[in-house]
């Protein structure tokens, strides 16, 4: 009883106190929360970019799987058109993404990669998130 007494004595002259705590705490506190918000909204981001990245590569392999009466070239050339006029219509900047088809027979095996700038993760150095995605 006198432990638990003397605790909560203890506790109340701590809450009363008005020497500028709460500030402090405050002070010491921003940086991790500011980093855990940042985190959450760049991978939110990240997150919205890999599925919209993952839409655009399978429309364009689609593509390259549908003009099977075109060349290798062309059918390359017109997946990677239809993949970057994906990325541009959902906001994403397609001369930063890599992309590259792989075309067997009748098939074909795609993968692309973006990196992704941050936000309030630059604050912790983290400037970009890598992207990557594949189908096949």
């Amino acid at each position: 009883m006198f432990k638990f007494q003397n605790l909560a004595t203890t506790a109340r002259r701590y809450l009363s106190a008005q020497a500028g705590t709460t500030a402090v705490t405050f002070a010491l506190s921003i940086v991790p929360m500011l980093l855990a918000s940042g985190a959450a909204i760049d991978y939110m981001r990240y997150s919205d970019a890999t599925t919209k990245m993952q839409a655009a590569l399978d429309a364009g392999a689609l593509t390259v799987a549908a003009s099977s009466n075109l060349s290798a070239a062309k059918r390359r050339e017109a997946g990677e058109y239809s993949f970057a006029a994906n990325l541009k219509s959902v906001g994403i900047d397609p001369k930063g993404a890599g992309i590259s088809f792989t075309m067997k027979g009748t098939g074909v095996a795609a993968s692309a990669t973006y990196d992704l700038p941050t936000g309030l993760m630059q604050i912790a150095g983290l400037t970009n998130m890598r992207v990557a995605v594949e189908t096949t």
